[in-house]
């Protein structure tokens, strides 16, 4: 191995669930800022933040796992028009 690249390690993304999502809200709502809970629970601010909103709009807090959130992603994609791409011949 050369010396100077070094080793990019990846980081599993952290899973919450549902009931946990809601407590976060409960407790962002009650508090009247975001940035105290999410140094309490050990997560980022905009995170509560985009949660609060979800819960504001009426959205259901689902629950994170990697394989929906990436078919609600295809799904979200192949769902938007595309332009036709004109082949040169």
């Amino acid at each position: 191995m050369r010396p100077w690249v070094q080793e990019v390690v990846q980081v599993e993304r952290r899973k919450f669930t549902p009931e946990f999502k809601r407590q976060v809200v409960e407790q962002a709502n009650a508090a009247g800022h975001n940035t105290v809970v999410a140094s309490k629970c050990d997560i980022r601010p905009n995170l509560v933040s985009k949660w609060v909103r979800q819960y504001r709009a009426g959205q259901p807090m689902r629950g994170s796992n990697a394989q929906g959130n990436a078919t609600q992603r295809n799904a979200r994609n192949t769902t938007r028009a595309r332009p036709a791409r004109s082949r040169k011949p």
